[in-house]
């Protein structure tokens, strides 16, 4: 498990890299090529003269699992349901849920990024993403490829369920450029599965240190390939001036 200075620095990391990316009058940085990865003291705690969003729990029906599941949001500051906002969807790991970021003072760091110019007000959906489906007892072991698989068929309640509940409800931008998917271990896992076989909905993904399963090895046949564990030609020269292969770090055509 993460301590939380771990998880808040994490935390940062990904809406950084994304929503500066997504900021037309910043440029974008690669935390590879300097190895930079220091942050400004107090970003995650209240600061005198800055409005912070709101965290709000909400619920949604998933024909997925056929029941009733759960998610946190973070509204802007100053949230206006007459505007349209971008929406980033931030993964747990292995061992949470839609709870686990709040340790990470989520509302307070994004507030701060976009007090500070390094964001664009956005829209924050944290979900459960261990999409387990209702008839299910006895939950799997912890580190089994049956309990794997309950997070992998996140994809599908993604896709026809959450994305659907959120678009319909809340006022969000539509296409690709406005929509971000991040997580780290396991949620990085997550993050590529949902970006890459999505990645007509979805221009943003950030998977830091992902876990196995996205090629195969000895105990899972994997979510992809060498050879389809990459993105289609048409979004890597969209994207050329972002250089993602470097970012993302390629071999051998596929993303590492």
């Amino acid at each position: 498990m993460m301590n939380l200075k771990t998880e808040n620095h994490i935390f940062i990391l990904l809406l950084a890299f994304f929503l500066c990316a997504g900021c037309s009058e910043s440029k974008q940085k690669s935390f590879v090529e300097d190895g930079n990865y220091s942050v400004t003291a107090g970003f995650d705690t209240i600061q005198p003269g800055v409005t912070y969003g709101e965290l709000r729990p909400v619920s949604y029906y998933s024909t997925t699992t056929e029941d009733e599941r759960r998610a946190h949001l973070i509204l802007p500051p100053k949230y206006d349901e007459n505007r349209k906002y971008p929406v980033l969807y931030l993964l747990h790991g292995i061992g949470g849920n839609e709870y686990e970021w709040l340790g990470g003072n989520p509302v307070e760091v994004t507030g701060n990024l976009i007090a500070a110019g390094k964001a664009k007000e956005m829209i924050v959906v944290i979900p459960n993403i261990r999409a387990r489906h209702k008839d299910v007892q006895t939950p799997p072991e912890f580190f089994s490829v049956e309990h794997f698989r309950e997070f992998d068929n996140f994809l599908n309640d993604l896709r026809d369920d959450l994305m659907p509940y959120i678009e319909s409800t809340y006022p969000v931008l539509s296409g690709r450029d406005n929509r971000a998917v991040a997580g780290l271990s396991m949620r990085g896992r997550s993050a590529l599965h949902v970006g890459i076989n999505l990645i007509d909905e979805f221009a943003w993904i950030g998977a830091l240190t992902p876990a196995v399963g996205l090629l195969p090895y000895p105990t899972e046949e994997g979510l992809f390939t060498p050879e389809t564990l990459t993105l289609p030609d048409k979004y890597r020269k969209k994207h050329a001036d972002h250089d993602p292969e470097r970012k993302c770090g390629r071999s051998g055509g596929a993303l590492a």
